[in-house]
């Protein structure tokens, strides 16, 4: 899972990995939309985890 977190924080990996992907076949345009729309999901928990730990450390 930790793999994948770095990839998926990784920009650069995320655009080799659509294209590998979409060179092979494997998924399809509509396919890497929902995976773009995964990425942004998981992106934006991120930094809704950042500020919340900003905001405990203000606490603190």
């Amino acid at each position: 899972m930790r793999e994948l977190w770095g990839l998926i924080r990784s920009d650069q990996a995320v655009r080799d990995f659509k294209s590998r992907f979409l060179l092979s076949g494997v998924f399809s345009f509509t396919e890497l939309g929902e995976l773009d729309t995964l990425i942004s999901v998981v992106h934006h928990m991120g930094d809704q985890k950042k500020e919340m730990v900003a905001q405990l450390t203000n606490l603190t």
